[in-house]
């Protein structure tokens, strides 16, 4: 759906309302504080009260979504919805306030608002997938000023790039062809963190996987079949195995951070990828894909508080199905602490045996 027709649609908030009451109810409202479905509309107002007697409250379509206590007015935050949605390698928080009519911290705010709702879990990836990393970041800087005509003699002098390289975001992905992508942040692109990614999101048993020759994948073998694409002797193409997807996806990436977004924080990062990984797994569909999207915004709830998100954003974005127990490490950590104590206690004592015999033969 273009803007022009999101524009006609939804010229007021009662018009805005009643789309999404229709969308998330049916006809039917449900208290979002209860879950009773025994309520009756407040006049003038697009509100319910629930007749629950343990509830009692009032309600509207917008409890519990990325819309509760925005200010923005609702025909505008869908044409900012819309915006969002049609621009493939994304727009900018100042594009939107000169296109929306709004200041920029309102629009920076609501831009966050609709990642939060585009934040998905993918798993049970299969058929031919592509996994490959990419690191983000600023272009090395020299260490120090020379003349133009100076020649790098010195490997060890000039700066990093690609793997290796310093102060930079690592990301890893891996992609169906034809089919879904995901991305994750990650600290180290060691084995046991793509394994972990691997097993995550990947069926082994209906999966083939493409990736290149870096050593962290080498473990794979024992758990998928892998196909290797050597780069480094210039080889990208063999037959069917390559990685040129998931290096297509990276390139739309790195196209939207450095024509867009130019600067981004590491902390709101992950809200970024989700939104590049949300617009490429539906660039099939993208008649539908307004209201696809405006359904998973009614089912998901805020996840920033005062322009800052409620936790860590790695973990909103790539939330954990077990997190690990940690009173066995507790007790560990205790017992080194107590066993470290008495050493040195020992110690101590030692030396005071050793400075009470000298005092005695003196």
């Amino acid at each position: 759906m273009n803007v022009i027709s999101i524009s006609d649609k939804f010229h007021t908030k009662e018009d805005c309302l009643g789309y999404m009451e229709n969308l998330r109810w049916s006809g039917h409202p449900v208290c979002p504080y209860c879950g009773s479905t025994d309520n009756i509309p407040v006049k003038k107002e697009f509100r319910h009260h629930c007749n629950n007697p343990e509830c009692k409250k009032t309600f509207s379509v917008l409890i519990g979504t990325i819309f509760e206590g925005a200010r923005l007015p609702l025909p505008k935050f869908f044409v900012l919805i819309g915006l969002m949605l049609n621009a493939r390698k994304g727009i900018s928080s100042m594009q939107l306030r000169r296109d929306v009519g709004i200041t920029v911290r309102s629009s920076w705010y609501a831009a966050m608002r609709v990642r939060c709702a585009m934040v998905e879990t993918i798993s049970d990836m299969k058929g031919t997938v592509e996994a490959d990393e990419m690191y983000v970041g600023g272009k090395p800087r020299h260490r120090k000023v020379t003349a133009d005509n100076v020649a790098w003699l010195s490997r060890l002098e000039k700066p990093k790039r690609g793997r290796g390289a310093q102060n930079k975001v690592k990301v890893a992905g891996m992609v169906e062809r034809d089919g879904r992508v995901i991305t994750k942040v990650l600290s180290n692109f060691t084995a046991q963190n793509l394994l972990a990614m691997l097993k995550r999101y990947v069926n082994i048993d209906k999966a083939t996987l493409m990736t290149d020759e870096f050593a962290s994948y080498n473990s794979f073998d024992e758990y998928v079949t892998r196909h290797v694409i050597k780069h480094k002797q210039k080889e990208y193409v063999r037959g069917n195995v390559h990685t040129n997807t998931i290096e297509g996806y990276w390139s739309i990436v790195k196209a939207g951070i450095k024509g867009q977004y130019r600067v981004l924080s590491r902390r709101y990062f992950p809200f970024y990828l989700a939104e590049f990984a949300y617009k490429y797994n539906r660039r099939n569909a993208q008649s539908l894909q307004f209201e696809s999207f405006m359904k998973d915004a009614l089912s998901d709830g805020k996840c920033l508080i005062y322009h800052k998100p409620k936790g860590d954003p790695l973990k909103i974005v790539y939330p954990r199905k077990n997190k690990p127990a940690k009173a066995n490490t507790r007790k560990f950590n205790k017992a080194n602490k107590d066993a470290g104590k008495t050493k040195a206690k020992k110690k101590i004592a030692k030396a005071k045996k050793k400075k009470e015999i000298k005092t005695e033969k003196e």
